[in-house]
């Protein structure tokens, strides 16, 4: 096992371990550690710089000596195990491939493990670890799968499929980065008071719930969330940091946690139904069969990443009387072959690049441009009916070889400009006269 502690400039570090032997690394800030069996440990360091020994630091270790499956069997029989015995709620266990091990009891260990082509079969019972868990196999069953303790690690790339819950309870939890797991029967649930942080790929094909608002689930840089029910209908969901995506994919309806997203996705069938006005640091994308809905509230989007409408639905995005605000400061580009509409859009992007239309847009009310350069990039880009308000900011044509479009009435205000390609140019507004370039 490999310990580390973060090194410094100028420092040297002296290693203690209690139980094992150190195998490398003394003298640096990281060693690695053989442990001779199952039992208890300690390791320690001090580090020493010119001014002297720095206090030392030290954590207590338990080293676990796994059970692994002899063949399938029921769980409870000695039979099934490699050392022919019943594991206990202290012990750690491994199921091996091909196996299959059923419980006939309510059970509980320390830790798991379940090797590609391993199975877990609950029954009808509940099974419980108590510290870290890695499933590269599968369980089911319809009983509920428990995982205890305090700052314990989740991983595996496998199935958890029992009907039952998947339930978190008794400390804060880690979701490792190497994870892919999946839930595909049953809901994911998280108890009061604690916090779940993703660092991989978690499938919730179900609801994700909370006991009390302070459960807490983080979706931490380069994780996924992908979840076909409820998300948090109690509890708090923190999916700010860049970068994360969270996606709602279920084959039903669903209300969009309100929460500050990076990049977030409504994928799957039925409505997404927005119940507060929601900001995207990252990319939207709303695809397959899909629809992204505002609600009678007309809840406002703020988005500083990309605007991508790959939907197949009659009505991908239901803009009602919103607010749709581009507050980049990068390139966003609004993508949509079909065409997008908006009620209100508003370009306030502070980059050099500006906002892009890859697809025809149309503002059913207005069109404004604040800030930044707004780049049709090339003929009919906006609609024919479309108000535009240029009170800052500027509008390009982003064509050099010629461009004709035709938009609704023109309002134009001080330090706002129209930025022209080399070709001729025709810009036409319903309430203002025609000019060419």
């Amino acid at each position: 096992d490999v310990y580390k502690r973060q090194g410094e400039a100028g420092y040297t570090y002296s290693w203690t371990v209690t139980g094992g032997t150190i195998a490398s690394g003394q003298g640096t800030g990281s060693i690695t550690v053989d442990w001779p069996g199952a039992g208890n440990g300690n390791v320690s360091v001090t580090g020493t710089n010119a001014c002297g020994d720095a206090e030392p630091e030290d954590i207590d270790v338990i080293i676990y000596y796994f059970i692994e499956s002899a063949r399938s069997g029921n769980f409870e029989n000695n039979s099934t195990w490699i050392c022919n015995c019943t594991p206990t709620a202290t012990s750690a266990i491994r199921i091996m491939p091909l196996h299959s091990v059923r419980l006939i009891a309510e059970e509980s260990v320390a830790l798991m493990e379940i090797r590609p082509a391993g199975t877990l079969n609950l029954n009808s019972r509940n099974f419980t670890v108590t510290s870290d868990v890695n499933i590269d196999g599968v369980v089911s069953g319809t009983g509920t799968l428990s995982l205890t303790g305090n700052t314990k690690e989740i991983d595996g790339v496998g199935s958890v499929q029992n009907i039952g819950n998947l339930s978190i309870t008794g400390g804060r939890k880690t979701i490792s980065a190497t994870a892919n797991i999946s839930k595909s029967n049953g809901n994911v649930t998280i108890a009061n008071d604690i916090t779940v942080t993703n660092n991989g790929t978690l499938t919730v094909n179900g609801s994700l719930t909370g006991g009390n608002a302070n459960s807490r689930f983080i979706n931490a840089a380069n994780a996924t969330l992908n979840v076909s029910e409820a998300l948090l209908s109690t509890g708090t969901l923190v999916s700010s940091v860049s970068p994360n995506t969270v996606n709602y994919f279920g084959s039903t309806d669903q209300n969009i946690f309100p929460a500050t997203y990076h990049h977030l996705k409504a994928s799957g069938d039925g409505i997404k139904l927005l119940v507060a006005g929601i900001s995207i640091n990252g990319d939207l994308e709303i695809s397959e069969s899909a629809s992204l809905d505002v609600s009678a509230s007309d809840y406002p989007i703020s988005i500083m990443g990309n605007w991508i409408n790959t939907g197949v639905d009659a009505d991908p995005f239901v803009q009602r009387s919103s607010t749709v605000t581009f507050s980049g400061s990068a390139l966003q580009t609004i993508e949509a072959a079909a065409g997008e509409t908006f009620y209100n859009l508003v370009i306030n992007n502070t980059g050099t690049a500006g906002v892009t239309l890859s697809g025809p847009v149309t503002a059913t009310n207005q069109l404004t441009l604040t800030q930044g350069i707004l780049r049709l990039g090339s003929a009919n880009r906006i609609g024919d009916t479309s108000p535009v308000v240029l009170n800052g900011g500027t509008l390009s044509t982003g064509s050099a070889t010629g461009y004709t479009d035709v938009a609704g009435t023109l309002m134009l205000t001080e330090n706002s400009f129209i930025a022209l390609g080399t070709g001729a140019h025709t810009l036409t507004f319903a309430a203002s006269s025609s000019q060419a370039w």
